[in-house]
Protein backbone atom coordinates (compact mmCIF):
# COMPACT_ATOMS: atom_id res chain seq x y z
CA UNK A 1 0.00 0.00 0.00
CA UNK A 2 2.70 2.09 0.90
CA UNK A 3 4.30 1.94 -2.53
CA UNK A 4 0.99 3.03 -4.26
CA UNK A 5 1.02 6.81 -1.81
CA UNK A 6 5.00 6.82 -2.95
CA UNK A 7 3.92 6.84 -6.63
CA UNK A 8 1.24 8.92 -6.44
CA UNK A 9 3.38 11.82 -4.18
CA UNK A 10 6.06 11.30 -6.92
CA UNK A 11 3.32 12.07 -9.71
CA UNK A 12 2.26 14.85 -8.00
CA UNK A 13 5.78 16.03 -8.09
CA UNK A 14 6.12 15.47 -11.40
CA UNK A 15 3.24 17.36 -12.19
CA UNK A 16 4.34 20.22 -10.03
CA UNK A 17 8.22 20.55 -11.63
CA UNK A 18 6.20 20.76 -15.07
CA UNK A 19 3.72 23.55 -13.96
CA UNK A 20 6.47 25.69 -12.26
CA UNK A 21 8.56 24.98 -15.55
CA UNK A 22 5.81 26.22 -17.92
CA UNK A 23 5.54 29.26 -15.88
CA UNK A 24 8.97 30.30 -16.31
CA UNK A 25 9.26 29.89 -19.98
CA UNK A 26 6.01 32.03 -19.86
CA UNK A 27 7.50 34.42 -18.04
CA UNK A 28 10.60 34.77 -20.71
CA UNK A 29 13.41 33.05 -18.07
CA UNK A 30 16.04 31.31 -19.60
CA UNK A 31 16.20 27.60 -18.49
CA UNK A 32 19.79 25.89 -18.17
CA UNK A 33 23.32 26.15 -17.91
CA UNK A 34 24.35 29.90 -19.68
CA UNK A 35 26.32 29.44 -22.77
CA UNK A 36 30.06 29.38 -22.22
CA UNK A 37 31.27 29.95 -26.23
CA UNK A 38 31.26 33.71 -27.18
CA UNK A 39 28.74 34.67 -29.49
CA UNK A 40 30.93 35.48 -32.36
CA UNK A 41 32.44 32.35 -32.39
CA UNK A 42 28.61 30.71 -32.37
CA UNK A 43 28.03 33.01 -35.78
CA UNK A 44 31.76 32.27 -37.11
CA UNK A 45 30.71 28.44 -36.79
CA UNK A 46 27.11 28.64 -38.00
CA UNK A 47 28.04 30.55 -41.29
CA UNK A 48 31.18 28.52 -41.92
CA UNK A 49 28.57 25.75 -41.27
CA UNK A 50 25.96 27.32 -44.08
CA UNK A 51 28.95 27.91 -46.72
CA UNK A 52 29.45 24.18 -46.76
CA UNK A 53 32.75 23.79 -44.15
CA UNK A 54 32.74 20.73 -42.50
CA UNK A 55 33.04 20.50 -38.76
CA UNK A 56 36.62 19.12 -38.87
CA UNK A 57 37.48 21.64 -41.03
CA UNK A 58 35.82 24.01 -38.74
CA UNK A 59 38.06 22.80 -35.82
CA UNK A 60 40.96 22.78 -37.42
CA UNK A 61 41.09 26.34 -38.29
CA UNK A 62 40.29 26.98 -34.57
CA UNK A 63 43.07 25.43 -33.66
CA UNK A 64 45.83 27.96 -34.37
CA UNK A 65 43.95 30.10 -32.25
CA UNK A 66 44.28 28.55 -28.96
CA UNK A 67 46.40 30.66 -26.27
CA UNK A 68 49.92 29.50 -26.06
CA UNK A 69 49.57 29.77 -22.02
CA UNK A 70 46.70 27.13 -22.37
CA UNK A 71 49.24 24.95 -24.59
CA UNK A 72 51.83 25.45 -22.34
CA UNK A 73 49.76 24.35 -19.12
CA UNK A 74 48.09 21.76 -21.07
CA UNK A 75 50.28 19.49 -22.90
CA UNK A 76 51.01 15.65 -22.17
CA UNK A 77 53.75 13.75 -21.32
CA UNK A 78 54.02 13.18 -25.27
CA UNK A 79 53.99 16.75 -25.64
CA UNK A 80 50.85 16.83 -27.38
CA UNK A 81 47.64 18.32 -26.28
CA UNK A 82 45.20 15.64 -26.66
CA UNK A 83 44.83 12.15 -25.98
CA UNK A 84 44.58 11.22 -29.33
CA UNK A 85 47.36 13.49 -30.79
CA UNK A 86 49.58 11.81 -28.39
CA UNK A 87 48.64 8.37 -29.52
CA UNK A 88 48.80 9.37 -33.44
CA UNK A 89 52.22 10.33 -32.54
CA UNK A 90 53.57 7.07 -30.76
CA UNK A 91 52.19 5.97 -33.53
CA UNK A 92 53.66 7.06 -36.59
Amino acid sequence: MAVVFAELERDFIRMRTREALQVKKENGVTLGRPRSTPEDVVARIVRERTEGKTTHAIAHFAAPMIPEEYLTTHRLSCGAISPRTCVQSTNA
